[in-house]
């Protein structure tokens, strides 16, 4: 069987065009106001963190519903030869479907798993120092 014959019977082929899909991903990285959506595609979709009651429940581990809009973002910039990759996927926030709530013992410390040290949408009693 040729390459081109697996290609065209495997399931990535069979889904179609994915451009407007409503597809659930998990929450791999929150940098401000930025979400990292992990959702299976070759690089993450990166939304913005709704301005609502609920936005701390966005955090990473999170799963929520996205739209996809491009899979991989890219474009000819002045003076380039050929497309550049911006290494990301193009989506818009749907809502949120399983929100993250937990926390671990660390030194007989709570730590709450749902922010980075140094996030600045951390409460101030867990922000701390990166050592």
């Amino acid at each position: 069987m040729t390459f081109a014959k697996m290609f065209r019977q495997s399931k990535f082929v069979q889904l179609g065009d994915l451009k407007g899909r409503l597809l659930s991903g998990r929450i791999v990285d929150v940098i401000d106001d930025d979400l990292y959506v992990d959702f299976g595609g070759k690089f993450h979709a990166v939304v913005q963190r709704p301005q609502s009651k609920q936005r701390d429940q966005y955090t990473i581990g999170a799963v929520v519903s996205i739209r996809l809009q491009t899979w991989e973002m890219a474009a000819r910039f002045l003076g380039a030869s050929r497309h550049i990759s911006l290494l990301e996927a193009d989506a818009q926030l749907v809502g949120l479907l399983r929100r993250v709530d937990r926390t671990v013992k660390s030194r007989n410390k709570d730590i709450d798993l749902r922010y980075r040290s140094g996030d600045s949408q951390a409460p101030a009693s867990m922000k701390r120092e990166i050592l």
